[in-house]
């Protein structure tokens, strides 16, 4: 199967504006050869109308080309189109042994008038699996699930008014913040630039498109900074204090209980995530699968030091976010057990499955259930009320996630890159623990008129 279906694949594209002949080409690179072929042309192209024996002739004729073997496909549909001055044909072909079970690998071989335009590997399953009914059951999955969005909502946007009531808005701090990590998104927008090329309409004009795409990035760059100011000015009112945590004798009395803290952290959350892949693998019918992805900085230059620059923005972001949700939810004390309660209700919400069948149900709401306890563990009592424990958290386990994508793939540059944000994350937690507190025992003592002890 790993040989037949190409995944994870390259697609070039080659175009000329306002020229509507274009061509995808898609390339596997584990077999470094070309998988699969579409040209899109006029419709109005003159071409020979041939018969369905001929055009079929044509069609099996390519298979060679990109590796398949003909005589193990049968042709399972035949599809014409006749233009005004050529007639097409579609052809679907299935092998005739199975993947595994219902699924087959299908080939699709489209010939324009005598020239083949397209060759494209699929795999078919039944029907069925794409018109599974939405039930009741999905449905009030799905408020629920809204449910917990929205709660988490209000609790973030309660939290910054609540903490904005404490002090006056610190829009200088926040400016000065924003204006140092203005250069993160241009670089973001810089990289993708290649990327935004395939969204090109060949019907528009070229300085069409260029002007379009400039008041995106202009857009995107906004919104990026935007949310680089909210966060700051979150973090600045909620938790002042933050900001001196990274001087050096803060790092001496917090870094070496939040480094292992944040360690522990990260290996309470992979072993459940292990555990819960190996409970899938096992019993595939009672969980919900997930799809394959592949990760989008494998078509990005420096995919390491974009990771590493996203782990920058993603803790600022996610720290704001989760510190004025705790600041939302100190204020129901009026009972010790309040806070928590409603903390973990909220996020069993937020980890319901609305796409889960009746029969995978009761393993997603234990799930669910679990997902809310261990988060109330680890907050509680793994992480607790260090401070630096939770960015230092955020950003080992964005690194090292991002670090693990890279190393799954083939690509030297690749797996450079991935080493290169591994390594990131081992020299911040050292750079966290690295002081020591007896540095500072000497002059505070002196300080004070003290002999250290």
């Amino acid at each position: 199967m790993r040989t037949k279906i190409p995944t994870a694949t390259w697609m070039v594209r080659s175009f000329a504006p306002q020229v509507k002949d274009e061509y995808f080409i898609e390339v596997d690179p584990r077999a470094s050869r070309v998988a699969g072929y579409h040209k899109y042309q006029d419709e109005r192209r003159a071409g020979p109308r041939l018969e369905q024996p001929q055009a079929l002739a044509i069609a099996q004729s390519v298979f060679a080309r990109y590796g398949a073997d003909v005589a193990a496909f049968d042709l399972k549909e035949a599809l014409n189109f006749q233009q005004p001055n050529r007639r097409d044909w579609l052809f679907h072909f299935q092998e005739r042994t199975p993947l595994v079970a219902d699924a087959w690998r299908r080939i699709s071989v489209r010939v324009d008038g005598a020239e083949v335009t397209q060759f494209t590997t699929t795999v078919k399953v039944p029907d069925s699996v794409y018109r599974e009914p939405t039930t009741l059951l999905n449905i009030v999955l799905t408020i629920l699930r809204a449910l917990g969005a929205l709660a988490i909502l209000s609790l973030i946007v309660a939290g910054f008014v609540m903490a904005l009531r404490r002090q006056r808005f610190p829009w200088q701090r926040t400016l000065r913040w924003m204006l140092a990590l203005a250069v993160l998104p241009l670089i973001s927008v810089a990289a993708h630039w290649e990327l935004t090329l395939f969204e090109y309409n060949t019907s528009i004009g070229w300085q069409t498109f260029i002007s379009n795409q400039t008041i995106n990035i202009i857009r995107n760059v906004g919104l990026h900074l935007g949310m680089i100011f909210l966060a700051v000015a979150a973090i600045a009112a909620a938790y002042p204090q933050a900001f001196q945590l990274g001087l050096r004798e803060s790092r001496a009395r917090l870094g070496r209980s939040a480094a292992v803290a944040a360690l522990t952290a990260i290996s309470i959350v992979l072993l459940f995530f292990a555990g819960r892949q190996a409970l899938v693998l096992r019993f595939p019918a009672l969980a919900s699968m997930q799809g394959f992805n592949a990760p989008e900085a494998v078509a990005l230059p420096l995919p390491g030091l974009l990771g590493i620059f996203s782990s920058i923005l993603l803790t600022l972001t996610i720290c704001a976010l989760f510190g004025l949700f705790i600041v939302a939810l100190r204020s129901f004390s009026s009972k010790s057990w309040l806070p928590a309660t409603i903390g973990m209700t909220i996020v069993f919400l937020a980890f319901l499955d609305s796409s889960a069948n009746l029969h995978q149900t009761p393993v997603m709401i234990v799930f669910a259930a679990m997902t809310a306890l261990l988060a109330f563990f680890i907050i509680r009592y793994v992480l607790g009320t260090n401070l630096l424990v939770y960015p230092l958290t955020i950003a080992v386990m964005v690194l090292l996630s991002n670090g693990a994508d890279l190393l799954q793939n083939h690509r030297p540059d690749l797996i450079a890159n991935g080493i290169a944000e591994m390594v990131v994350a081992v020299l911040l937690l050292v750079w966290v623990a690295a002081p020591s507190l007896e540095v500072f025992e000497p002059q505070r003592h002196k300080e004070h008129g003290e002999k250290p002890l």
